[in-house]
């Protein structure tokens, strides 16, 4: 059963216009059965050797990964995803740390690193996931507790088997997110081809959580770098939220000329489903003045968007809705003017026949030009060098060589160094949801919020799109398919990475930001002309 989401806001209220529309791209299967890194591990080799307990051409060579996990070197084999009956997959992880490895703490236990733990269960945010492009999907790991045998001293080497749900016949390969390491294209074989892996011990150590076992729909969540419009899309919706700050003068129901650049996008997007569906304008307001006057007041924002709606495109296909809410259904519990700002606002809620597209015929607004930024900036391949906060040992370089589009989705592999004694999610995390909310605005999911990867953003055509997110089944607040624990404070000369992913803008090369946020204080930063490469 698909679920409808409902649009929260973050405390820098609404979002832009007519959102970037995801480009289309062909998933590229790994061929051969190696692993595929889309970001190449710079100094990363190929070992000669195949990972034990494998066989057949699906099994992937081991390669030697440099600067993950907070420097640590390895050699890592990932896959085959092995189905195991209609309702479980058991990846086949085979990593050795060498005895080279030049980060010289004692133990290094990367089952915890990649898996999680039973604490992460606790508020949805085990780190492993699956992501299948072509069809827009994620699974999280179904495993309910902690793998033994990931805790390795120089030398020692482990097999590892995490379990996720079910995957269909008809999927050929998906894309292991491996935290602070890597992204692998895997290929997805039978039983048969799983050589001698004892995948009946593999499946009882794994204590599975069947409740995890669906695989989740992909989501996008866009806002507008002048605050102007907030944008949300499932497989079913398109939820746009329009600022009434911007969008109409002082306490009337008079569209302002900013807003008709909002509305003329939005119908561009409604235009591009001809077969029509339902169509849902709701006004809001905040809580100031008299229940009746703010139920009006709503009720006559909400009509006069729906008819500037009506003049600037054909409704005729679309079942139409006009209706008020007054101060009744908040965004954002609170009295102060950011959270009555954010109050404010009338949403448009799509749900077109047959389901959203991967074109919906939205005008990113490229003409528009970028925000300015107090960070420092620099191409994504020359890197940026971030100040620490206070009593920070030094700074932080951060730098993205590439990112790479498969199927309407953008993976990204950032390199982090330096930072020393700073936790890096100090320039990562969404500082506005720091504590209480993601990057959404949605309560419950503090602990992920705190330190998760969901504040780094591409800047499209006036539009800030944030990673890619998911709900996870019982959970109140969405996940992003980024990293969701970005804590470590790194050690002298040492490098990690931060994984993301991001809607695909359609462009040649992409800009990557961390905006201000002075209610966090985090330290902003810039990439621009990162080039997109094609899987």
């Amino acid at each position: 059963m698909t679920r409808t989401h409902r649009l929260l806001t973050s405390r820098r209220h609404a979002l832009a216009l007519p959102l970037t529309a995801l480009a289309a791209g062909a998933l590229a299967s790994c061929g051969g059965g190696a692993p595929v890194v889309p970001i190449g591990t710079p100094g990363a080799g190929a070992s000669s050797a195949a990972s034990p307990g494998l066989s057949g051409p699906s099994a992937p060579s081991s390669i030697r990964v440099e600067g993950v996990l907070g420097g640590h070197s390895l050699d890592l084999a990932v896959g085959p995803l092995v189905r195991y009956d209609q309702t479980t997959t058991v990846l086949l992880v085979h990593v050795v740390r060498p005895a080279d490895d030049p980060n010289t703490e004692a133990e290094l236990d990367v089952a915890a690193a990649w898996f999680g733990t039973v604490a992460d269960d606790l508020f949805s945010s085990r780190p492993l996931r699956l992501a299948d492009p072509a069809s827009n999907r994620v699974w999280v790991t179904t495993l309910g507790g902690s793998l033994p045998g990931g805790v390795l001293a120089p030398g020692d080497s482990a097999d590892l088997h995490p379990t996720f749900g079910g995957v269909e016949e008809g999927v050929e390969s998906v894309v292991v997110m491996l935290p602070r390491t890597g992204f692998y294209v895997v290929d997805v074989v039978g039983r048969d081809q799983a050589g001698d892996v004892n995948l009946d011990g593999a499946v009882r150590d794994a204590a599975i959580d069947p409740g995890r076992a669906g695989a989740l729909p992909l989501e996008q969540y866009t806002e507008a770098v002048d605050d102007s419009a907030s944008q949300a899309t499932t497989d079913e919706t398109v939820t746009v939220s329009v600022a009434s700050d911007v969008s109409f003068t002082p306490d009337s129901a008079v569209l302002t000329e900013e807003a008709d650049g909002i509305l003329k996008g939005l119908s561009a997007t409604i235009a591009a489903y001809p077969d029509g569906g339902d169509l849902a304008i709701t006004g809001h307001t905040d809580d100031v003045d008299e229940d009746s006057y703010n139920q009006a007041l709503s009720e006559r924002r909400a009509q006069a968007v729906s008819d500037r709606l009506g003049e600037l495109t054909d409704l005729s296909a679309w079942a139409v809705t006009v209706s008020g809410k007054g101060e009744g259904e908040p965004r954002v519990v609170g009295t102060d003017d950011a959270a009555r700002a954010a109050n404010r606002r009338v949403e448009v809620v799509l749900t077109p026949v047959g389901g959203t597209s991967a074109d919906d015929g939205a005008e990113p607004g490229a003409s528009q030009e970028l925000p300015g930024t107090s960070g420092p900036t620099a191409a994504g391949p020359d890197g940026v060098e971030v100040p620490g906060g206070a009593g920070a040992g030094g700074p932080l370089t951060i730098r993205l060589d590439q990112v790479t589009r498969r199927a309407g989705l953008l993976f990204a592999e950032i390199v982090i160094s330096g930072g020393r004694d700073y936790p890096t999610s100090h320039w990562f995390t969404d500082g506005a949801g720091y504590g209480l909310t993601n990057a959404r605005g949605e309560t419950g999911s503090v602990v992920s919020s705190i330190v998760a990867a969901s504040g780094v953003t591409l800047l499209n055509g006036g539009n800030r799109l944030f990673p890619v997110d998911y709900l996870p089944e019982g959970a109140q607040a969405h996940r992003p398919l980024a990293e969701l624990y970005v804590k470590e404070s790194l050690q002298e000369g040492m490098s990690s990475k931060i994984l993301m992913v991001w809607p695909d803008t359609g462009a040649d090369t992409v800009v990557v930001d961390r905006p201000e946020d002075v209610s966090f204080g985090a330290a902003p930063w810039r990439l621009t002309d990162v080039p997109v490469v094609d899987a």
